[in-house]
Order: structure tokens, then C-alpha cells, then sequence
């Protein structure tokens, strides 16, 4: 037994079974401790394997990392690089649309005036077809009204010939009418007279 001999166990008032007993329990506590202590020291060992992986895991992350973003960074300058071509070729584009664009609306202006012009001649010489045709209905208008005036005239005249005759010859019947009517009045007035001289 380690640490405290048997017979001063036995002195102390231990019987031999219970120094046996105490002895197998001592030697069992200081395997026990033994095995502990070997198992600290692989559990301290593999804890230190551990922590020598993860620094190499993190060292290999961290190169993983810078190698990524390195990738990460040329595709991204790569990317810009066809972006500004792209929209140089873009811009390119626009600047040929617009200056075909630009050349058709001045060819569409040309042609719009063009046709404007003859529309403007063709009406110019419709309206003047037209006041033609106006000023020809004038005149057959202005004739006819000269012509339907003169036949009024003439109507009117002959109208006034017969008003005139028909009056003359009303005159004349009245005046032989008031001619018998004073007459016949100075017969009756003489009648009456008569009358009452007798």
C-alpha cells in the first residue's frame, strides 16, 4: 500500500481484512487515478491535434477566402470591362439609330412638303375653278334677275294699263250712276213739291 505502511494500519486498530480490503481499494484508486491521468493527457493531446487542425483549417479557409475573393474581384473587373463595352457598343448603336432616325425625318419633311406644296396647288386651282364657276353663276343669276325684273316690269305695266282702263270705265258708271241718282233725286223733290202746292 502507498503512503501509510500496513502495521500502522494494524497499530491503529485495523483488523488484517480490513488492511487487505483498504490496500486493494488504495492500489484500484491509484489505477483509477492512472488511467485518468492518461486519459487527461490524450484528452490534452487531442485537444492540442485539435487546435493545430483548426489553425491549419483556418489558415487553409483564409487562403480558400483571399483565393475566392482574388476569383471573386477579376471575374467582377471582367464583368465592368464587357458592362463599358456593352454600353459603348450600346451608345454606338443609339448615336447610328439616331442619325438614321435624324436623315428619315428630314426625308419625311421633304416628301410632307413636297405634298403640301401640291395639295396646295391643286386646291389653289380648284378654288379658282370654283370662284370661276361662282362667278359664272353670278352672272346667270344677275341675268336672270334682269330678265324676271323686266317681265315684272312689264307685267306691272300691263297690270297698270288695265287698272287704269277699269278705273276710267268705273268713273264713267259712277258718273252716270250720280248723273240718273240727282235725277231721280230733282224728280222726287219736284214730285214732293207738287204735292204740297195742291
Amino acid at each position: 500500500m502507498s503512503g501509510v505502511p500496513a502495521f500502522r494500519l494494524v497499530e491503529a486498530g485495523f483488523s488484517q481484512p480490513q488492511v487487505e480490503a483498504l490496500a486493494e481499494f488504495m492500489q484500484t484508486e491509484a489505477v483509477r487515478r492512472t488511467d485518468l491521468l492518461e486519459f487527461e493527457h490524450r484528452l490534452v493531446t487531442k485537444i492540442g491535434d485539435g487546435r493545430a487542425e483548426l489553425v491549419d483549417v483556418k489558415v487553409e479557409l483564409q487562403a480558400e477566402i483571399a483565393d475566392v475573393k482574388a476569383e471573386l474581384k477579376a471575374e467582377i473587373a471582367d464583368v465592368k470591362a464587357e458592362l463599358l463595352e456593352v454600353e459603348h457598343r450600346l451608345e454606338t448603336k443609339i448615336a447610328d439609330v439616331r442619325t438614321e432616325l435624324k436623315a428619315e425625318i428630314a426625308d419625311v419633311k421633304a416628301e410632307l412638303k413636297a405634298e403640301i406644296a401640291d395639295v396646295k396647288a391643286e386646291l389653289k386651282a380648284e378654288i379658282a375653278d370654283v370662284k370661276a364657276e361662282l362667278l359664272e353663276v353670278e352672272h346667270r343669276l344677275e341675268t336672270k334677275i334682269a330678265d324676271v325684273r323686266n317681265e315684272l316690269k312689264a307685267e306691272i305695266a300691263d297690270v297698270k294699263a288695265e287698272l287704269k282702263a277699269e278705273i276710267s270705265g268705273v268713273k264713267i258708271d259712277m258718273i252716270k250712276w250720280m248723273i240718273g241718282l240727282s235725277f231721280a233725286q230733282t224728280g222726287i223733290i219736284l214730285a214732293v213739291i207738287k204735292l204740297f202746292v195742291h
